[in-house]
């Protein structure tokens, strides 16, 4: 399990973090726009945010082990992987986002490496809960407690 799964760990201090940050790191919505080189998703689409980013191209990703993406090592920086923060404050200081995601704010920029499209008629509510909470629990049962399926 991740050290850095929950919000919670910010909260406590068990977790560390550039701050100030936007929290949320499981959400889902509807894609408001794109930008220029963004092929993953379109307008309209339907996606849950993942709280480790997946490039896709990295050794990590290309093998199979996208929990590693090197885009991942930003996540508690809070900035996109361009190295910019699209969270501010009314002073117009650098707010992060928790996980490159900040969900907690009506609306958010997220890489598309952070997106994952779903099917128009998943509940956000749900869908949200697959972004961390799913495989988070999956994985502990599965890795950390070597649970195993029962056959009938």
């Amino acid at each position: 399990m991740s050290r850095f799964s929950s919000d919670e760990h910010l909260r406590t201090g068990d977790s560390t973090g550039r701050l100030p940050m936007v929290g949320g790191h499981e959400g889902a919505g509807v894609v408001e726009a794109v930008g220029p080189d963004v092929t993953r998703v379109s307008v309209g689409d339907h996606v849950v945010c993942s709280f480790i980013p997946a490039c896709g191209i990295c050794r990590y990703c290309s093998t199979g082990h996208q929990n590693l993406c090197d885009w991942g090592a930003q996540m508690m920086t809070g900035m996109l992987a361009d190295g910019t923060f699209r969270f501010h404050d009314d002073d117009g200081a650098d707010l992060g986002g928790f996980c490159m995601l900040g969900t907690f704010a009506e609306r958010a920029v997220v890489s598309q490496n952070s997106c994952v499209r779903i099917e128009a008629d998943i509940p956000f509510d749900v869908a949200a809960l697959t972004g961390c909470g799913v495989p988070t629990g999956w994985g502990t049962a599965v890795y950390a407690a070597g649970g195993r399926a029962r056959r009938s």
